[in-house]
C-alpha cells in the first residue's frame, strides 16, 4: 500500500467488553490486510479477496474511528501479482475513500519488488496521493533485506520517506521483521520510526502476527488545523483463521499511545477468501 508503514498506524480505547470489541483500529486493520495478502502467495488459488470491518474508541474527546476495506490479489502466473484495494475510513463526521492498485514480480528466486499507486480524491485527513516502491533481496535461505520508499501528498504538503529493514528467517514457519523508517514531513520536518514484527503460521490454526512500533506518525487529524507529527507507540495483534480449505477469519486488536494527545484502541473482523 501506498499508505504509511501498517506496523506503524495506530489506536487506543477503553476497559469492558466494548473495548474488548473494539480492539483493532486504522493500524490493525491495515496490518490484517497486509498479513492476508501476504498469506494469500502460498495459496494455489489465483484469486483472493479480503474484506474487513474495523472501529476504534478514542479519549480526550475525540470522535470514534470507523472503516471498512475491500482487498483483492490476483496471482497472474507463479512470479507476477496484480493487487487492488478500496477503503472507506470515517474519522466523526468526516470521512475518505482510499483506491489504491499494486504489483508484485519476483525475478529469479531470490529478489522480489513491488509498487503501489493510490488516490482519496477530496480528502479530508488522508493522503490525496501516494506512491510507493521497494524491493526485498533475500540474501541467504536466513536473512532477508528490505528497502522500500514512500512519497505521500496532503493538501498541506508532502511527506518523503525511506524505509530499510531485515527479515529474520526461523524456517518457513516463522520470520521476524525489523524496520526503519527516516522521512521529511512537509518540506521542513524530519521524523523516525521503528519497528518490530513477528509472523508465526500455525500447522492447523492458521497465521498470528504480532507488531509493536515506535516513532512519529505524519496524519492529518480533521478536529485540528495543520498535520500533525506525534510520537507514539503502537500495540498490534492479527490472527487469520482457517475455516476450510478457500475461507478464513481474520480478527485483531490494537492500541495506540500518543499521549498527551489521545489514545486509541480498536477492533477488526473480517474475512478471506481464495478461488
Amino acid at each position: 500500500m501506498w499508505l504509511p508503514d501498517p506496523s506503524l498506524r495506530a489506536g487506543a480505547g477503553r476497559a469492558g467488553w466494548r473495548a474488548a470489541a473494539l480492539v483493532a483500529g486504522l493500524v490493525a486493520g491495515l496490518v490484517a490486510a497486509a498479513s492476508v495478502q501476504a498469506a494469500s502467495a502460498d495459496r494455489v488459488d489465483p484469486w483472493m479477496v479480503t474484506t474487513t470491518l474495523s472501529a476504534s474508541q478514542l479519549d480526550n474527546g475525540r470522535d470514534d474511528w470507523r472503516g471498512a476495506d475491500v482487498d483483492v490479489l490476483y496471482k497472474a502466473s507463479p512470479t507476477l501479482r496484480f493487487g487492488g484495494e478500496v477503503e472507506r475510513r470515517e474519522r466523526g463526521r468526516s470521512s475518505d475513500t482510499l483506491v489504491t492498485a499494486s504489483v508484485s514480480a519476483n525475478t529469479g528466486r531470490a529478489l522480489e519488488w513491488h509498487a503501489a499507486a493510490g488516490a482519496a480524491p477530496g480528502a479530508d485527513f488522508s493522503p490525496e496521493r501516494g506512491l510507493s516502491a521497494g524491493v526485498e533481496w533475500r540474501a541467504s535461505p536466513g536473512i532477508s533485506l528490505l528497502l522500500d520508499y514512500r512519497d505521500l501528498r496532503f493538501k498541506a504538503g508532502s511527506v518523503r520517506e525511506i524505509r530499510p529493514g531485515v527479515t529474520f528467517w526461523f524456517g518457513d514457519q516463522t520470520w521476524v521483521t525489523l524496520r526503519y523508517a527516516d522521512g521529511r514531513a512537509f518540506g521542513t520536518a524530519r521524523y523516525q520510526s521503528r519497528s518490530l514484527r513477528l509472523d508465526h503460521v500455525f500447522a492447523d490454526r492458521g497465521r498470528v502476527t504480532l507488531v509493536y512500533a515506535h516513532g512519529a506518525d505524519p496524519e492529518r487529524d480533521p478536529q485540528l488545523p495543520g498535520v500533525l507529527l506525534t510520537t507514539g507507540d503502537l500495540y498490534a495483534a492479527t490472527w487469520r483463521i482457517p475455516l476450510n480449505r478457500t475461507l478464513a477469519l481474520v480478527i485483531g486488536a490494537d492500541h495506540e499511545d500518543r499521549r498527551p494527545y489521545y489514545t486509541r484502541t480498536g477492533a477488526l473482523l473480517g474475512v478471506a477468501l481464495g478461488y
